[in-house]
């Protein structure tokens, strides 16, 4: 047991320092090679080698503690499974310390280096117990041990005890394999129905996750104080199943019951508070079903051990493995055949019937290996269990994912990504909806969605060559196909489901990005993708990328922003852009901080005037400046192609109202977000959960006051041209509108005549733009001069 754990701590370096070692082999790679076999190959290779050694370990290490303490008062039927749910009970407390604590206070890498301390102190104190522990005699316990030396018996007798005992082991082995495989499956579709309701953050599924395994240490610790003296194990297993296919197939409409109320919604006080609230939840709607289908396993562990005479557990670790095969098994059928096939709740329900044919085996089986009536008179349990599974699955006929705003459905599926659909909504046109908490890209915003292309395209003199990073609905990416002089787009999705929705259903809005032959929509990570080019592109845009997503802080790291610039030609626009309305103003001077200490310049710009949710985009070049020079060219080569029809993109007068001005990184140390820290994803997180929004994010009269205090300090940049000022404080001027107009503040009749004595006549008087695509009010450009 000790060097198992000392070779966790040492085989955990690895993983450790991943981000410092493994840089080398995506450019080694190359953009080509990641997208093919190589690069399956070898990040497959990397995953097996880093984490598959440590994990190996771990699972060695029960085993190899029971064998040194079990033998003879101590048994596997009643010590051994303690020693599980002693085990399964510190997984809760250390799941609990990392999640509310560790990597508050320590980061990614300073919670590691924590374990990996733990790993090492373990060891030492085993170590010392074993230099003070006399070994044990394994002979003479085994002799003293009447269910494994029935030699007292006559030979025939002995024969016929050897064989049940080998049989009810047999049988136990399959148990465990089936008890991991729904288990598990079980785990996946319950988290899979709380992030349905759940704000989305890794703390929602780490209560989830706790809830869980601390009700399978329970389960755990109430075998061995029911068998044998109470119930004998092997009626307790075929009970256990039994309950659990009838408590699993009622807990979907448990939980909708519940988690549907309205009060749910209540934005909680703390992190804590939102902590408890979902945990309470869990075990409330959740927790019968978990701790029933939790019983299953220790009671096979119990039957092996106790009827199968394998009191000194020599087969306790291949019970644990077959058990973990299973897990694994079991977790890849929900993700990648039942969920796709089925849908979450349905996909619940083929799992009541897998646990109640496990019930009707082992009655069977141990009928089987046991003799006797006992079998005959223990079908009744599973029979009546199997009616009220088959009886609740025909009178639901299985549930539908409801969303809030419950809109029309062209299209669900449901997978290791969650649970996408494409909707058709009057109030946003047609959507990505995604777990029903958030919309990826929307009809109705495609103007705006597209200027996030328009924008950085102008800022480069001749772009060829383009990247996306998170090409969601392509409606983004899409818009650089509007430009004759774009030879290559790459637009980069995490999901294969939202690259199919895409594909299917937003065609006549993306402009055809997955049909046109200078465009490639690849499903491959964006920051490995990133980092395995170097020179490759003119211009690369970063999507706004929810900040409280699980890894998603990943994309506003030191790291990737390097990657980026390094991926860029001489010349290029690096143009990420942040969801403000999603952001406090700490979390955007932490990524704003963290792009500047990568790019030497950062300037600032926002695709609208609308204040409900703002875009801001931090550009940065890879050599050189911000040419507004540059800008006037490019506007005037889009009026002269004709296929732009965004008044911004076609006049850069209207482009600078959008400018907001340099980003001034505060001088000396200040904090960065880092692939090891994760500082971001962790501050997101925490508020995310705990509600308040608009008192906390960059929305409304908080991000007007941010764009006024912007607009008054371009006045300090003297390399900036006076035109370009003068626009710029318009553009303030027409974010005041929008919130005048708003509050029905008498102001709003000022603020248009100001607007409509300041914007410049070649905007007013362009007739070939369209101009439903306004980046603000089209009741400003309608009533200011009639557009």
């Amino acid at each position: 047991m000790a060097a198992a754990e000392a070779g966790i701590a040492l085989l955990a370096v690895p993983i450790w320092l991943l981000p410092s070692w493994t840089g080398w082999i995506w450019p080694l790679l190359g953009p080509e090679g990641l997208v093919g076999w190589p690069g399956e190959v070898v990040k497959l290779t990397v995953s097996v080698l880093t984490v598959a050694s440590p994990a190996f370990l771990m699972g060695a290490v029960l085993p190899f503690l029971a064998s040194a303490v079990l033998g003879e008062n101590r048994g596997l039927s009643r010590h051994g499974v303690w020693l599980y749910a002693v085990n399964t009970l510190g997984g809760v407390l250390g799941l609990s310390l990392v999640i509310g604590f560790a990597l508050d206070l320590l980061g990614a890498s300073g919670a590691m280096a924590g374990a990996i301390t733990l790993n090492i102190i373990v060891a030492s104190a085993a170590m010392i117990i074993d230099s003070r522990t006399a070994p044990l005699d394994v002979e003479a316990v085994e002799a003293a041990s009447p269910r494994r030396s029935p030699g007292k018996l006559n030979p025939r007798r002995q024969q016929v005890v050897l064989a049940r005992q080998g049989g009810i082991r047999r049988a136990a082995m399959v148990a465990s394999f089936a008890s991991g495989l729904g288990f598990l499956a079980l785990e996946v579709l319950f988290l899979e129905m709380v992030t349905l309701r759940a704000p989305l953050s890794f703390h929602a599924t780490s209560a989830v996750l706790i809830t869980v395994i601390l009700l399978l240490a329970v389960a755990s610790f109430v075998v061995p104080s029911i068998t044998p003296g109470r119930i004998d194990s092997r009626r307790l297993l075929v009970g256990a199943a039994s309950v659990s296919s009838v408590l699993i197939v009622l807990t979907p409409a448990i939980f909708r019951h519940f988690a549907l109320d309205p009060s749910w919604e209540t934005p909680a006080s703390s992190v804590a508070h939102f902590a408890l609230g979902l945990t309470g939840l869990a075990l409330f709607t959740l927790g019968p079903a978990v701790l029933a289908a939790g019983l299953v396993f220790p009671a096979a562990i119990a039957w092996a051990g106790n009827e199968g005479g394998d009191e000194q557990g020599r087969r306790w670790g291949a019970l644990l493995a077959v058990n973990g095969a299973g897990a694994v098994i079991g977790a890849e059928v929900a993700y990648r055949v039942l969920m796709p096939a089925l849908g979450i709740y349905s996909s619940v329900g083929v799992v009541a019937v897998f646990y109640v044919l496990v019930a009707l085996w082992l009655v069977i089986e141990s009928r089987r290996v046991g003799g006797g009536n006992a079998g005959r008179a223990s079908l009744v349990g599973p029979v009546v269990s199997a009616l009220v599974v088959v009886g609740t699955l025909a009178a639901v006929g299985g549930y539908q994912v409801d969303s809030d705003a419950r809109p029309g459905v062209l299209y669900e599926r449901s997978g290791r990504e969650g649970t996408l659909r494409v909707i058709d909504d009057e109030r946003f046109g047609r959507a990505i909806l995604v777990n029903n908490r958030y919309l990826l890209g929307t009809s109705s915003g495609r103007w705006d969605e597209e200027r996030q292309t328009h924008i950085p395209l102008l800022l480069h003199p001749g772009p060829r060559t383009v990247a996306h990073i998170g090409s969601g609905t392509g409606i983004t990416p899409g818009a650089a196909l509007r430009y004759a002089q774009v030879e290559k787009v790459i637009a980069l999705e995490l999901s294969a489901q939202v690259r199919d929705a895409a594909a299917l259903y937003f065609t006549e809005f993306n402009n055809g990005i997955t049909d046109d032959e200078r465009a490639s929509v690849l499903v491959e990570d964006g920051r490995t993708y990133i980092a395995s080019t170097v020179d490759a592109f003119d211009v690369i845009t970063g999507d706004a990328y929810l900040p409280w997503g699980g890894g998603v802080g990943r994309l506003y790291s030191v790291e990737h922003f390097a990657a980026v610039r390094a991926a860029l030609r001489s010349g290029g626009v690096f143009c990420q852009w942040l969801p403000m309305h999603q952001l406090t103003g700490e979390q955007f001077e932490l990524i704003a901080n963290t792009f500047a200490s990568v790019f030497d310049d950062v300037y600032l710009f926002r695709n609208t005037f609308y204040l409900r949710s703002p875009g801001l985009a931090l550009v940065g070049f890879r050599d050189g400046d911000l040419d507004w020079e540059t800008v006037k060219a490019r506007s005037a080569a889009v009026r002269t192609e004709g296929s732009v029809l965004d008044p911004v993109a076609r006049h850069h007068e209207a482009l600078a109202m959008l400018y907001l001005g340099r980003y001034q990184a505060p001088s000396g140390d200040v904090t960065i977000n880092t692939l090891n820290n994760v500082v971001l994803e962790l501050s997101a997180a925490r508020e995310r959960v705990t509600g308040n929004i608009p008192g906390k994010y960059m929305i409304g009269l908080s991000w007007l006051r941010f764009v006024r205090a912007s607009a008054a300090r371009i006045d300090d940049d003297p390399l900036l041209p006076p035109w370009v000022l003068e626009l710029s404080q318009l553009g303030a001027v027409a974010s005041d509108y929008e919130a005048a107009r708003a509050g029905r503040d008498d102001r709003a009749e000022v603020l248009l005549r100001e607007f409509r004595a300041r914007v410049p006549a070649v905007v007013v008087n362009d007739t070939i733009a369209d101009w439903a695509r306004w980046p603000g009010d089209r009741t400003l450009v309608r009533r200011a001069f009639g557009r």
